[in-house]
């Protein structure tokens, strides 16, 4: 596997994983305390 290829594909696991972690924490935490 390319090292290019790798780096990406772990770059947009990264910001997927990101987003959902966001995701989460903006439903467990109230509106008012958006970071």
């Amino acid at each position: 596997m390319p090292l290019v290829a790798f780096s990406s594909l772990s770059s947009l696991v990264l910001v997927s994983v990101i987003h959902l972690f966001k995701n989460i924490i903006s439903c467990y935490s109230p509106p008012h305390s958006k970071i």
